[in-house]
């Protein structure tokens, strides 16, 4: 009797993972940036309206590029350079801007509620009627000059930490 619940229990388990297995094949592909919108934006440097989301941008330069109405949902663009980039209507939700640089980017209407933006310089970015929800702007670099959600200029300086 004990070896038959030890061989159902291993079957239940191997039955178990295959399941999951097979589950994980039909919900990663949904969770993924669109091969061909990589494509593009790997072949011109643009790519509005595309889905990007998840999509490992790292480092990369998108200086002046139109990404305007495009997915980045949690797309990590650490140390990604945007400056004069347009990201009109974006979707940046979740996306990880750690170090990033939207100098001068439009972001008109842009979401980036949970974004990660630590270290980013967002000065003379537009910045009207995004959405930044849950995104902490204390952490970001610079907004000299940006103007914000609410259509006014950024003329103030981010807090220094002061040494002890």
């Amino acid at each position: 009797m004990a070896s038959f619940c030890k061989n159902v229990t291993k079957t239940n388990w191997l039955t178990g993972c295959c399941i999951l297995g097979i589950l994980v094949n039909f919900v990663t592909p949904g969770l993924a940036a669109k091969p061909e919108d990589l494509q593009q934006l790997n072949r011109t440097g643009n790519c509005p309206n595309c889905d990007l989301s998840y999509a490992n941008l790292n480092g990369r330069n998108f200086k002046g590029a139109d990404l305007q109405g495009a997915n980045l949902n949690a797309a990590t663009l650490r140390g990604a350079n945007l400056t004069g980039a347009n990201l009109t209507g974006a979707t940046l939700t979740n996306a990880d801007l750690r170090g990033a640089r939207f100098s001068g980017a439009n972001l008109t209407n842009a979401s980036l509620a949970w974004a990660r933006v630590e270290r980013v310089r967002f000065d003379q970015a537009n910045l009207t009627g995004a959405i930044l929800g849950g995104s902490k702007l204390a952490g970001a670099l610079d907004l000299t000059g940006a103007t914000l959600p609410n259509s006014q200029p950024a003329f103030f300086a981010l807090p220094t930490r002061q040494s002890r």
